[in-house]
């Protein structure tokens, strides 16, 4: 029989904490459920004239019946066992008070209450329960002595054979060995589906870091090959020029030529600062979330437009909270291929307008979009070398572009970052 059958859908789950509680509960009221039948079919034949007492154990039976009904509805067990535990010992101090009061056996029901409430709900609720039991007792101690016959409850037990009496007591002990070997079992069971739970956890975690870990080192590697590429070569002409510079003006070289060095050597001056203050804010862990991707991408376009008299409009629909993260490497890539799109609409567009956006769909996929108002271009004419980067990059971090080009409407860059297991990480606290 599987016992998840049984229980609320929300505490199917081995890691909910009411887990546990949830199937020791439902197979004690199994067992106690099996049990209980031949305890009032016992009563039922052998105590027939015994009205009362058959009448409560009927009501108890149709109280497990519900009870179990309502554990199946109920997605919070500690208040449903304390009102059932309530509800159950009214019906035993009505059946104790018919059955000989402080000498009837069925006061063991209340000591298997109070057991069941210290089990699933803690000592609070036990001690209260226990507070509850010792009252009872006493008012039943205090009715046998106030009593003006004093051997109504003891007469009871004495009409009635001794089976009668023991069956109940054996029945209660019986019951909640049954209780106690069901708690151990199940706790054993769960336990060893936690401790699968946590294994698999640690799989996870272990592949992860695994993955963390070959990620860091392509960053790694992608770092250095960039920086020899880029500012190496960068280094390398502002050091030729230098040199050439030098010559120049010892050989009393024109003004226009020397100019000239000065503004080849300004220039890239400039795109190794560019290239290092990637650098730099690419290693910064901040450069891993999708809102300081746009505030570092937004800043470059408004001065690299700005002095090109362009307008560049920029607008975030990304969560406020911070909540998605990319890869460094994918960061990169996606920032090193923004970049280019903006430098050739810079360069060939014609444009007077660049309108840079971010968003992101059901937090599972980040969307780029770069467009400008410019004269377009022409796919099959147009020299491809920077597109082909453009898709290369894009192609190695498992990234889609989408290009819209008219020779009236302009150019459209839709770039997609698809969430591939690591690639874009929904963070819960940013």
């Amino acid at each position: 029989m599987n016992i998840n059958s049984f229980i609320h859908p929300d505490l199917h789950d081995p890691v909910h904490k009411q887990y546990r509680m949830a199937r020791i509960l439902v197979g004690g009221m199994l067992i106690l459920s099996i049990l209980f039948i031949p305890y009032c079919l016992y009563f039922y034949f052998a105590h027939s004239e015994d009205t009362f007492k058959n009448i409560t154990n009927l009501a108890g039976i149709l109280f497990f019946i519900l009870l179990l009904l309502a554990i199946r509805k109920c997605s919070n067990l500690t208040y449903l066992i304390v009102v059932a535990n309530l509800i159950s010992s009214s019906l035993t101090m009505v059946s104790i008070l018919a059955t000989g009061g402080i000498f009837s056996a069925d006061i063991s029901w209340f000591l298997l209450s109070n057991m069941c409430l210290f089990f699933f709900t803690g000592k609070k609720w036990g001690i209260i329960s226990c507070i509850y039991l010792i009252s009872w007792t006493t008012y039943f101690y205090y009715l046998e002595i106030n009593q003006t016959d004093f051997n109504t409850f003891k007469n009871y037990v004495i009409t009635h054979d001794s089976t009668h009496y023991y069956f109940t007591w054996v029945f209660i002990f019986i019951l909640a060995a049954a209780l106690v070997y069901a708690f151990i079992s199940i706790l054993d069971n769960t336990n060893l589906k936690l401790e699968q739970l946590s294994n698999e956890k640690i799989t996870d975690l272990e592949k992860m870091v695994s993955i963390k870990t070959n990620e860091i080192s392509q960053l790694r590697s992608n770092l250095a090959k960039d920086f020899h590429d880029e500012m190496g070569n960068n280094l390398t002409s502002i050091s030729v020029l230098a040199q050439s510079l030098i010559i120049k003006t010892k050989q009393n070289a024109n003004e226009e030529e020397i100019e000239q060095m000065l503004k080849t050597i300004e220039q890239k001056s400039n795109e190794l600062y560019i290239g290092t203050k990637d650098f730099i804010w690419s290693i910064d862990f901040k450069s891993d979330y999708a809102n300081e991707f746009y505030i570092y991408l937004r800043d470059f376009g408004e001065v690299f437009f700005g002095n090109m008299e362009i307008d560049f409009l920029a607008e975030n629909n990304l969560p406020s909270d911070n909540s998605l993260k990319l890869t460094a490497t994918v960061g990169r890539q996606l920032l090193f291929i923004c970049k280019e799109i903006m430098n050739n609409a810079a360069k060939y567009a014609k444009a007077t307008e660049i309108i840079f956006s971010i968003s992101a769909i059901e937090n599972q996929t980040l969307v780029c979009c770069i467009s400008d108002n410019g004269i377009g271009f022409d796919l099959e004419n147009v020299k491809k070398r920077g597109l082909n980067n453009i898709y290369k990059r894009a192609e190695t971090s498992k990234i889609s572009i989408n290009l819209k080009t008219d020779t009236k409407k302009g150019t459209i860059f839709m770039i997609h970052v698809p969430m591939f297991g690591d690639i874009l990480i929904p963070t819960q606290n940013g």
